[in-house]
Order: C-alpha cells, then sequence, then structure tokens
C-alpha cells in the first residue's frame, strides 16, 4: 500500500515513514481524527459530529494560558 497522503503533524511521536499503513490502520484512523489538520478530519461532516466531540478540541480548550491578556 502506498502512504495516503496526509499531514505528518498528527504523528509528532512516531517515524512517520516507517508506518505500516495496512496493519496499523487503526491506529492511524485515531490519529489523524483526534490529531489532524480539520481539512484530514472531515469525518465531522459525515458521521455529523462537532468538533467539540473530539478529544483534541476537549483538550485545547481545557488548557490554561499561562498570560492574563
Amino acid at each position: 500500500m502506498t502512504k495516503p497522503n496526509i499531514s505528518k503533524i498528527a504523528f509528532w511521536d512516531v517515524n512517520f515513514d516507517k508506518i505500516d499503513f495496512d496493519e496499523s490502520s487503526v491506529f492511524v484512523i485515531d490519529k489523524v481524527i483526534n490529531h489532524g489538520t480539520w481539512a484530514e478530519s472531515f469525518l465531522c461532516l459525515i458521521l455529523e459530529l462537532n468538533k467539540t466531540d473530539f478529544t483534541a478540541y476537549q483538550r485545547r480548550q481545557a488548557r490554561v494560558s499561562n498570560w492574563t491578556y
């Protein structure tokens, strides 16, 4: 299988070039949905989800800013 046309942003913690996309399909899907770009996480439209339903969105909102503006 050839590598899909996805960004490496979601795979910051692994070696992207060594991923076996056939064997690790569930891992790849999880990474793209939770940590990929919005263009890659188009499942919001297909599954009728809101961006607030994703773990990554919830984590970002829970972070406390170090600076008070």
